[in-house]
């Protein structure tokens, strides 16, 4: 039913918008990648670290620095 509206599978929209929030607290807030992590509902930050690698390109450390 997600795909019919979004284009996407439900799966790739959670990732999306974890990468949205992701994004945001790691420009917006001093917390540390497992802080983040938790915060998102990841129960091990290495998950969450190699998701977001995979969505974007970058560790989130790493991207966190860009700007």
């Amino acid at each position: 039913m997600q795909q019919r509206f979004t284009g996407k599978t439900t799966q790739e929209y959670i990732h999306l918008q974890l990468e949205d929030k992701a994004k945001s607290l790691l420009w917006s807030t001093q917390k540390s990648v497992s802080e983040i992590a938790y915060t998102l509902g990841f129960d091990h930050s290495s998950h969450f670290t190699r998701l977001f690698k995979s969505k974007t390109g970058y560790a989130p450390s790493d991207y966190r620095h860009l700007n």
